[in-house]
């Protein structure tokens, strides 16, 4: 099996929001346990949290979980720079880096373990992405050949030009659940899917 890490990018305002989405609960626990719980599940190497915004809630609230912080000082910078900061603080001996949104707390552990294992059968030479009724979703899983540029991203694209200048090594995996293309982006997601 190839040595594959995580890393939870959580850093951001949530300024569409008005608060920090990440600390808000359903049944009883925030979002960003709720997110990091299904990772810790699956068989990964480490788990890296990239916080930023409320830094010393976001790691309290994940007091007790197996994993690292990571702080993004510029995180005002975008998504990229979060990124880059994450891949930075990976363990240098990794095949593979899911990098995966705080916000997305339905994605379940063995949704990430088929991205686990798609990246496996294929000796680690490619990126996986799952999709949904042709919409791409998340996590994404980037091999180690990625790393470098990945550690060098610096604006609020995320690595979505990284995977349009790799598309030749993308494998595109079926998933047969919306689970891994829900956000909670606004107030109106939020209430629907119970996080007050």
């Amino acid at each position: 099996m190839l040595k594959v890490g995580a890393i939870v990018l959580a850093a951001g305002f949530s300024s569409r929001m008005g608060e920090n989405k990440l600390l808000l609960k359903a049944s009883g626990e925030c979002m960003i346990v709720t997110t990091v719980s299904q990772l810790v599940r699956a068989n990964l190497r480490e788990v890296i949290v990239v916080t930023g915004h409320q830094r010393e809630e976001i790691e309290r609230a994940l007091r007790g979980y197996v994993v690292r912080f990571a702080t993004c000082d510029d995180f005002r910078r975008g998504m990229g720079r979060s990124l880059a900061v994450g891949i930075n603080a990976l363990s240098k001996e990794l095949d593979g880096a899911l990098i995966c949104l705080g916000d997305m707390p339905f994605v379940k552990t063995n949704q990430i373990e088929a991205v686990i294992r798609t990246f496996d059968g294929h000796n680690g030479g490619v990126i996986v992405a799952p999709i949904h009724d042709g919409r791409r979703g998340h996590p994404v899983l980037f091999p180690q050949t990625c790393f470098t540029a990945m550690a060098k991203l610096d604006t609020d694209a995320g690595a979505r030009d990284i995977i349009y200048a790799n598309r030749d090594i993308l494998i595109e995996l079926e998933i047969d659940s919306a689970d891994v293309l829900k956000d909670v982006d606004d107030p109106v997601v939020a209430k629907q899917w119970g996080y007050k």
